[in-house]
């Protein structure tokens, strides 16, 4: 993992302005992000990501604890701390159907993540549980430096943010999301979850034919709406040469819409990282 340093992270919180910053944190096999938001006035401040270099989990936990360790911003009282797991694999419930004791009958049943505990989140916009698989030793060692911190898997915080900000939306809006090694899907009609998958791919070829052939067969006429493409920059960047013949229009306006970032933190750093940046909106 590369280890810069937070130190201007730490530099910005002080034990006057702690209970007023918010910690969001954010982890995938590739990458370590970090993020404050200023609560008080509705601005984040400061981000970081560190690249892994782990080849296992058990290898990215034992970095995580050295990084943590070492920079100690557990030592201050954050007004509130999330993290994300970006790990593909989840299954919707609608909260009719879920039953506790049967989380991972629905796990094991639905995916295929091996060495995982299954777990869940509620998602209020959706009235709905998201199931999916966290490695217990990654989650060991963020409750090991922020015991109130609320874990979500990240398809739990982008869905939540895709169904606020459009709450009043009666137009189809279709949203893009790409990591290194596949992408998520997500439809909504009316201002309603019509679809949400994730896919593998290999190339950004792949990409462009899922979106084509998914909203084909839902009837998403893409010449007469805009998408929004958000997540790996460069890969992002070649999806939408790809498809811009076949959309009206490719937005790429963030959605974190009632919080502002400083000339440190651009648009697109958000649009990469929707997962961190949306967290504020889940706890």
């Amino acid at each position: 993992m590369s280890f810069q340093k937070l130190a201007d992270l730490g530099a910005a919180i002080s034990e006057t302005n702690q209970h007023n910053k918010h910690l969001s944190l954010s982890v995938s096999k590739e990458l370590f992000c970090v993020s404050i938001l200023d609560v008080l006035n509705g601005q984040y401040d400061h981000f970081k990501v560190f690249k892994s270099n782990a080849s296992s989990y058990a290898e990215q936990v034992v970095e995580i604890n050295n990084l943590l360790s070492s920079e100690d911003l557990s030592k201050f009282e954050f007004k509130s701390v999330s993290g994300s797991l970006i790990v593909k694999g989840n299954t919707l419930v609608p909260k009719a159907l879920f039953h506790k004791e049967k989380v991972k009958e629905f796990h094991d049943f639905s995916l295929i993540n091996v060495n995982v505990a299954p777990t869940y989140d509620f998602l209020t916009n959706l009235n709905a549980y998201n199931i999916y698989g966290v490695v217990p030793e990654l989650e060991e060692v963020m409750l090991k430096f922020f015991p109130s911190i609320k874990l979500m898997h990240y398809s739990s915080i982008l869905i939540e943010s895709f169904l606020t900000v459009n709450s009043n939306n009666s137009n189809d809006v279709v949203y893009v999301t790409v990591f290194d090694s596949f992408f998520d899907l997500t439809l909504l009609r009316e201002g309603n979850l019509l679809l949400n998958n994730s896919f593998k791919y290999q190339t950004v070829e792949d990409i462009a034919y899922y979106l084509l052939f998914v909203c084909k067969e839902l009837s998403v006429e893409l010449d007469k709406i805009s998408i929004s493409v958000f997540g790996n920059k460069t890969l992002t960047d070649q999806l939408k040469t790809l498809i811009d013949d076949y959309v009206l229009e490719i937005n790429t306006q963030s959605i974190v819409t009632d919080v502002e970032v400083d000339q440190v933190i651009s648009e697109n750093l958000v649009n990469e990282f929707p997962e961190l940046f949306n967290q504020y909106r889940c706890v």
